[in-house]
């Protein structure tokens, strides 16, 4: 997807996320004292060995792929093409989908799909507990099927810059009957929030929102030191340009 490595940390064995290591991926910077850093990250933790399951509450993870999207590279990577005429839909290689359109952003990492049993009570926590604002999905894309009805797309800021969490009724998500049983999964570890404390080494344990996602709140001078700590320490080969650029 022309994503590239931002950084390396050892996985922290009390989230229950296995004892390897965790590489973290962007579009671009992270840190907020970049010029058009506060690029949103996919952390991938290594687990342990054996099949995991990938459940039906993630959705999907939309990215709007300034560099375009090379099938035969797909496919490299252990991944499946599921469709591709105006918008692709690719399985990872641990099974949950990716929807990729190729269009510029600001932060090429539009949002995270979850299906919940009450949206409406999701909404309330996101809100309340970390001041997050709710709105109807924007469905941009004319090709690409449209949000259920009654999602509603949380975000931080202005939708079309920063990376929000989609809150899908899982009675009209994906195919499913109003009666399935919402399933986490264990492929989806939650989403990491940053937040100003006040406290330099502040990282609270995880956290699991009312539909049973985990969520992790660590401290912004934390987190600024864990992002200039795991880029000194990158190894040379991942700072080669994204494939799609050395062609």
């Amino acid at each position: 997807m022309g994503m590239r490595v931002t950084r390396e940390v050892n996985a922290d064995a009390t989230l229950g996320t296995g004892s390897g290591k965790s590489v973290i991926f962007a579009f671009g910077q992270e840190t907020l004292g970049a010029d058009d850093g506060g690029k949103a990250a996919v952390e991938i933790r290594e687990g342990p060995e054996g099949t995991r399951s990938v459940g039906n509450g993630l959705s999907y993870i939309s990215l709007s792929v300034p560099y375009g999207i090379r099938v035969s590279r797909i496919y490299e990577a252990g991944g499946e093409l599921v469709y591709g005429f105006g918008y692709f839909d690719v399985r990872a290689p641990s099974g949950y989908m990716v929807r990729a359109q190729v269009a510029k952003r600001r932060d090429p990492v539009e949002l995270v799909a979850i299906n919940v049993p009450s949206v409406k009570v999701a909404v309330k926590y996101y809100s309340e507990t970390f001041g997050m604002t709710a709105q109807k999905p924007q469905d941009n894309n004319g090709y690409a099927p449209r949000s259920p009805p009654g999602s509603r797309l949380m975000t931080f800021g202005d939708p079309d810059a920063t990376m929000g969490i989609l809150l899908q009724p899982i009675a009209f998500a994906d195919r499913l009957s109003a009666k399935t049983k919402l399933e986490v999964g264990e492929v989806f570890q939650g989403v990491v929030l940053v937040s100003s404390i006040g406290d330099p080494t502040y990282k609270e344990s995880k956290r699991v929102d009312p539909s049973g996602f985990a969520v992790e709140v660590e401290g912004y001078e934390a987190w600024e030191v864990g992002i200039k700590s795991g880029a000194a320490t990158l190894p040379p080969k991942y700072n080669l340009p994204p494939p799609s650029v050395q062609d």
